[in-house]
């Protein structure tokens, strides 16, 4: 995280709100591996924003990592629900 220096910053004192976080999504079955939908599901845990292209490939599609920034006096979820347009959760 970025933060404007100002004069009286102290490493000692200051208090961060938002981190951002890689977010790992094992085994999220293919027809969610869509820019789209991969920002979607990082909205739910944060603010989007942004996702490694090279983990879109069709050679690499084992798990997604999405990066998110997170407000750690909101919390971060432990979980989170997909529903597919079927109603198929995951």
């Amino acid at each position: 995280m970025l933060k404007r220096w100002t004069a009286n910053f102290s490493p000692f004192t200051e208090t961060f709100k938002c981190i951002c976080l890689w977010v790992l999504l094992p085994d999220l079955p293919l027809k969610f591996w869509d820019p789209k939908v991969l920002k979607a599901i990082g909205d739910k845990v944060g603010d989007f924003v942004f996702f490694e292209l090279k983990y879109l490939s069709w050679e690499v599609k084992q798990m997604a990592w999405i990066l998110v920034d997170c407000d750690l006096l909101k919390g971060v979820p432990e979980a989170i629900e997909i529903t597919s347009e079927k109603g198929v959760h995951i």
